[in-house]
């Protein structure tokens, strides 16, 4: 397989491949002298299957790097370098930059893995903490990278996100960076509604309005209407009941009612002139209740 890398075999690799800008230069790099770094990305999948592309087709763009003493070190491009490895390449295409260490070659890294579809929500909210650890704030962090402040708040309050919210997005659930946050926003507030929403997503899948509603329910709870108290009626109110029934029972219209707020009797009588008689001797019996005796 000798050489067979060590060019871009077809007029149409050669199209795709990136022109060199102001401070770079295309070298081919002893695999010997090209060192990783710690960066955004965490997880590299599938190398076994990009170093059967790299056979078949060469290597379309090569990794970035920067120099360093008497090696260089790799900006972007570490599943592309592993592949090689894997394929035991004496040196790889590499495109040499003139960067400094710190945020400027953060930021590099990050753009283009973004670009590609290369990190993961959580892997991009880690990235954004190395600024914010400078001092910069979410507008300044959104000016440096090109995105606006909402996508920035968006992916650093994934940071340091619960175990059972990354596991969804590895299990490919929830995949979304959004839908991510407002799952996230869920569990802070209820456990059980995130639990049932996470296993929903699981089995059939969750649309980002289905979350957003149980967070709407859950910021927004429907109001308990307050108990209505039951009035007590006190004990002489009996009195007054039993001393006024008979006259009730012979056909005299009347209601009797406790007002609890007022500590009141509160009587409504129906009568015509013919039973004036029965309206003195109720006020007489009341009168008499009221008196005790």
């Amino acid at each position: 397989m000798k050489g067979l890398l060590s060019s871009m075999a077809s007029l149409e690799q050669l199209q795709q491949a990136p022109a060199e800008g102001a401070g770079e230069r295309v070298l081919e790099l002893p695999l010997a002298q090209v060192k990783t770094r710690a960066q955004s990305r965490k997880r590299f999948r599938h190398i076994d299957s990009l170093a059967e592309s790299i056979i078949q087709r060469g290597l379309i763009q090569p990794i970035t790097v920067f120099a360093q003493g008497d090696h260089y070190v790799i900006v972007s491009g570490e599943r592309r370098y592993r592949a090689f490895q894997l394929l035991e390449e004496p040196t790889i295409p590499a495109i040499v930059r003139d960067v400094s260490q710190g945020l400027e070659l953060t930021g590099i890294e990050l753009i283009e893995n973004i670009q590609r579809d290369a990190l993961t929500p959580f892997e991009i909210a880690h990235a954004l903490e190395s600024y914010r650890e400078q001092g910069l704030s979410q507008v300044q962090i959104g000016q440096e990278l090109g995105y606006s402040q909402k996508w920035v708040s968006l992916h650093m309050a994934l940071a340091d996100s619960d175990s059972r919210l990354v596991a969804l997005f590895e299990q490919e659930a929830i995949v979304d960076a959004e839908t991510l946050n407002s799952l996230r926003k869920v569990l802070a507030k209820d456990d059980k509604a995130f639990t049932a929403l996470a296993s929903r997503a699981v089995a059939h899948g969750l649309s980002r309005a289905e979350v957003n509603r149980t967070l709407a329910a859950l910021k927004h709870p429907p109001v308990k209407a307050a108990a209505v108290k039951k009035a007590t009626k006190p004990a002489w109110f009996s009195g007054v009941e039993g001393a006024l029934k008979p006259f009730a029972d012979n056909g005299l219209g009347l209601k009797t009612k406790f007002d609890a707020s007022s500590g009141q009797v509160k009587l409504e009588l129906q009568l015509d002139p013919a039973q004036a008689d029965d309206l003195e001797a109720l006020a007489a019996a009341l009168a008499r209740q009221l008196r005790g005796g």
